[in-house]
């Protein structure tokens, strides 16, 4: 029966037909002064990556649309990068889950996602990366979630180890023909700089 299980001093004072007060909770003192932490949100983004020829890896941020692969896939080939068609482009969305657990560190735990993703992709595929092309720098102040993702410094990606290259997003490139015009020397330079590796390989 429950009432076997009630503390003695409920029974006596239900019987008595005092009212059972509760306990107050004991609070350390130290507890009352601290500020509720505010809950860490995973980290959101998405990306789309493309790899060429198993040793350079194009990323640019969120779903690639049919005219921005085109897009992508005609620079690509104007540079020397790309014979054909363009390789098959893989997405990966961070968190993984819907029901997102709650990161301690979500940027940092989100650059190890994406470490884990690029570096699982590469061994089941046998690429041997040498270069990032980003498709994402931005005069934005302040930095989006993948380039913050990326931490990139001095042309690197602290989290994928690699060299990075940056270019406008593909969408901006799409809309400034002015944009494209400027990006054409740096891709003829990106053209010789792969040619150059393809020999020496």
């Amino acid at each position: 029966p429950a009432s076997s299980h009630a503390a003695p001093q409920a029974v006596r004072a239900l019987l008595g037909g005092q009212p059972v007060e509760a306990p107050a909770p004991q609070v350390p003192d130290d507890a009352v002064s601290e500020t509720p932490k505010a809950v860490a949100k995973p980290l959101e983004f998405s990306l789309s990556c493309v790899c060429l020829d198993g040793r350079w890896l194009s990323l640019c941020e969120g779903d690639m649309s049919p005219p921005e692969q085109q897009l992508l896939a005609n620079m690509l080939r104007a540079a020397g990068l790309l014979k054909g068609e363009l390789p098959t482009v893989v997405t990966f969305k961070w968190p993984p889950m819907a029901t997102a657990f709650t990161p301690e560190d979500p940027l940092e735990e989100a650059r190890e996602g994406l470490a884990a993703f690029v570096s699982g992709a590469a061994s089941r595929q046998g690429w041997a990366l040498e270069n990032v092309l980003w498709w994402g720098a931005s005069d934005a102040v302040e930095a989006s979630a993948m380039a913050q993702v990326m931490a990139l410094t001095d042309g690197r990606s602290r989290s994928l180890s690699l060299p990075v290259w940056e270019a406008p997003g593909l969408s901006a490139l799409m809309q400034q023909a002015g944009a494209k015009r400027a990006l054409w020397p740096r891709l003829v330079a990106l053209g010789q700089q792969w040619s150059l590796h393809d020999h020496s390989a």
